[in-house]
């Protein structure tokens, strides 16, 4: 689900619920800029049917990151559904149903986090993953041996960063992304193993080509391709899982 505006975690009052920054809505809304100081006095300041520190929170002056706005809020979906409605733009049924799309989402992931399998394959998921981060530690010990400084040619993974290149990879492979972050516990189920396969696969094929002493290139182009022929594996596995966040990479958007 590619989203409109910015999904942020934040805590208001005793939860840590998602939410979005009040001006990013109303920028994306097509509201007059020149009127957002009024237009949030009036429809979060004092709204009787939002309350503070439950709906909202005012972020101190300068907090918000996303813009420049001396003054911004956070504000819940629930709260940012209503406020769409509210605004009658070109923009507004598309952004309500962005947030009930959120909603939608939200409580999917609430319920899957219920379900005993699902939570087997995450308990066996962070062992797997616990595994191919102990193997890539090895790896930066054997690409430091080599003289290594960057994982390939490009150029664009410097460093010691195998890690996250590797976790990029295998993101980038099997969901088409590899720029995600904290997407685990939004999968379900058949995603959930579909990327502990993947995982544990690499960390095989990466222990087996340290042993051997290959060049560290040559380890992580090899570890590369037999994602790639692991992911190829499974896009022919019949998908059952419910629409998600989260794609797979051969998924329809």
């Amino acid at each position: 689900m590619k989203g409109l505006i910015t999904i942020h975690q934040n805590k208001i009052g005793n939860h840590v619920i998602d939410c979005v920054l009040a001006h990013d809505l109303y920028a994306g809304l097509g509201l007059d800029d020149s009127h957002w100081k009024r237009w949030s006095k009036n429809n979060i300041e004092k709204n009787e049917f939002f309350l503070t520190e439950k709906d909202w929170i005012q972020l101190a002056p300068g907090a918000s990151k996303s813009n420049n706005f001396s003054q911004d809020y956070l504000i819940t979906l629930e709260f940012g559904k209503h406020l769409s409605m509210m605004a009658k733009t070109q923009k507004a049924h598309e952004y309500r149903n962005y947030f009930l799309k959120c909603e939608k989402e939200l409580l999917r992931i609430q319920k899957q986090h219920l379900s005993i399998d699902w939570q087997e394959a995450r308990a066996n998921g962070k062992c797997i993953r616990h595994a191919l981060t102990d193997i890539v530690k090895i790896f930066e010990k054997h690409a430091d041996k080599q003289g290594g400084e960057k994982l390939n040619k490009e150029g664009d993974n410097v460093g010691r960063r195998y890690y996250s290149s590797t976790t990029k990879m295998i993101y980038k492979e099997l969901f088409g992304d590899g720029s995600l972050k904290n997407v685990r516990d939004k999968l379900d189920l058949l995603k959930l193993q579909f990327l502990s396969i993947c995982e544990q696969s690499c960390a095989e094929e990466m222990q087996n080509l340290i042993e051997l002493d290959l060049d560290y290139h040559i380890i992580y182009q090899e570890c590369k391709k037999r994602v790639i022929s692991t992911v190829e594996g499974l896009s022919a596995t019949k998908l059952t899982g419910e629409d998600s966040v989260v794609k797979l990479v051969w998924e329809k958007p």
